[in-house]
């Protein structure tokens, strides 16, 4: 039997791989969809600088990140318990010109309180 972890794991390397086929094979080019899909696997794996990577990666390609994309990857450094690169992507969501919502702050929020600190300024 398969624990959900490793069906997370192989879920995101599937997922990149997927999406890294799209333009090769023929296929459109990847979308905002199709990343904030892949960053969501991403956040299930607690794979985050994968998806900051995919962050850059949209950004490179001409594919605005948007609120989804941002909290996805913000809530992927709470799986992976990285406080301050959660931080890091909440400033760049608001560099971006994107107003965080619930979802990315209740992840910082959790992140810092496991890692013991809620001082930190959001």
């Amino acid at each position: 039997m398969t624990t959900p972890s490793l069906r997370a794991d192989a879920a995101w390397q599937e997922a990149l791989a997927l999406l890294r086929e799209m333009p090769e094979k023929g296929d459109a080019a990847p979308t905002l969809i199709t990343y904030n899909i892949a960053i969501s696997v991403c956040e299930r794996a607690g794979r985050a600088a994968e998806a900051a990577a995919l962050l850059a990666e949209m950004r490179a390609r001409g594919v605005a990140p948007d609120v989804v994309s941002y909290s996805s990857a913000i809530s992927s450094c709470n799986v992976a318990r990285l406080p301050d690169d959660a931080l890091r992507l909440l400033r760049n969501m608001r560099d971006a010109g994107l107003a965080p919502r619930e979802p990315a702050y209740g992840a910082v929020i959790d992140c810092l309180s496991a890692a013991g600190r809620l001082e930190a300024r959001l």
